[in-house]
């Protein structure tokens, strides 16, 4: 990993510019910041997102799915695996997760892609409790999508995905220089697209397709980035 490159990539970036060369920089930026946040690690070697409440306090972090998952985080894709069949209206068509399935889902689709990252949502004393990320990045307009947002475990503190959304729409506006914040949410989960409107989000597209062989449909939402810096979310 090229801590180096990403380095200058991100000068590069904060001095501004157009056109094609910009953004190969600014996906070059991400792919290699990507990398190095999969990469594994302990300790200081391991980039996490700290999560913290309306007062400020650390209640938690963002700890990202790494290449060596099974053994630095023993359990986790069977975690998951759990999460996603308890919540089953949260997927586009009715299936039945494996740890076997999963651990090939975040090798496949979430490992082995250079746009997209997911991370286990953690309390300060390590539980895992959900998951959320970002995906589908359109470099041209520095513009991608928070996806994979899951409360796994009921028992979560209040707050908690609230604190966590907001942790990574913080990092994604000031570590990721993003410009637009989109999300998709099936439009018969009223709870969802309420709960994105209480933390700064408006509707931007309803009834979009959610693809081949489901019935059901998107509602596409966006970050309002200038109130939600000035906290009129809350």
């Amino acid at each position: 990993m090229n801590i180096e490159l990403m380095r200058n990539n991100e000068n590069r970036l904060c001095r501004g510019g157009t056109g094609t060369e910009y953004i190969d920089v600014y996906q070059s930026y991400i792919t290699v910041l990507f990398n190095h946040m999969k990469s594994g690690g302990q300790g200081d070697t391991l980039s996490t997102v700290p999560i913290t409440d309306n007062c400020g306090s650390v209640v938690g972090q963002l700890r990202p799915i790494t290449r060596d998952f099974l053994v630095s985080v023993p359990g986790c894709a069977r975690l998951i695996a759990r999460w996603r069949n308890e919540n089953p209206t949260l997927s586009a068509q009715a299936f039945t997760a494996t740890e076997q399935g999963t651990i090939s889902w975040l090798e496949n689709q979430i490992l082995a892609r250079s746009d997209r990252l997911l991370f286990l949502i953690l309390l300060n004393d390590g539980t895992a409790v959900g998951h959320i990320g970002y995906s589908n990045f359109d470099y041209a307009r520095r513009m991608c999508e928070v996806d994979a947002v899951l409360r796994g475990e009921k028992s979560a503190p209040p707050g908690t995905m609230t604190f966590a959304l907001h942790a990574l729409i913080r990092w994604g506006l000031d570590t990721l220089k993003l410009n637009i914040i989109r999300l998709r949410v099936f439009a018969d989960n009223t709870h969802a697209i309420e709960f994105y409107k209480r933390n700064g989000f408006v509707v931007k597209a309803e009834n979009l397709p959610a693809g081949e062989g489901s019935e059901k449909a998107y509602t596409l939402m966006q970050l309002d980035i200038p109130s939600w810096r000035q906290g009129v979310y809350q």
